[in-house]
């Protein structure tokens, strides 16, 4: 249950970035971006299209705890399901073996539901700044950031969840 805390945070962040800033918003603000960052698409600053980011990172922060809940259970009860590293000898282990083994995902799941708020929060950091005159451009480092440190979490998430189940294995006797 801890991990849900720092995504608590980071989503109370991208909340706390919006409400700030969305005061003294000028009338036209940027509501789409091209490949280049350059604005494409201009609206009012409303509820719907200032607040939107927020609700959506809110939704996805709810999404990736739901997930790293669900890992689990789904561990526990329908394994077959869950695609892991040695799958055969994951099998083959007890319900709680297998749900031990999962730590790193569950903890994976909480990081990328940090990361994406990071994201979010960026975003409309970066929209505000253009919509106010002092950039012109949205950067491309958030999103390229977030991939990048995401997809180096999937990977060690991945050896660490291999090196787990056989840990597991070996604590089971159930060999190799």
């Amino acid at each position: 249950m801890w991990r849900a805390i720092p995504v608590l945070v980071a989503n109370a962040v991208v909340w706390a970035i919006a409400l700030v800033m969305w005061d003294g918003l000028p009338e036209r603000i940027p509501l789409h971006f091209d490949v280049h960052g350059v604005p494409d698409r201009w609206g009012a600053p409303t509820v719907a299209n200032w607040l939107g980011m927020p609700i959506l990172s809110s939704i996805m922060s709810l999404m990736m705890g739901g997930a790293a809940l669900a890992t689990g259970a789904l561990a526990r009860h329908v394994p077959g399901i869950v695609n892991v590293p040695d799958k055969a000898l994951w099998l083959a282990l007890p319900a709680e073996a297998r749900v031990r083994s999962l730590a790193s995902v569950r903890a994976l799941l909480a990081w990328v539901g940090v990361g994406l708020n990071c994201l979010f929060g960026a975003m409309l950091a970066c929209t505000s700044a253009v919509a106010r005159g002092t950039m012109a451009t949205m950067p491309w480092w958030p999103v390229v950031g977030f991939v990048a440190v995401t997809l180096g979490f999937v990977v060690l998430s991945t050896l660490r969840t291999r090196q787990r189940i056989r840990i597991e294995v070996a604590v089971a006797g159930l060999g190799s």
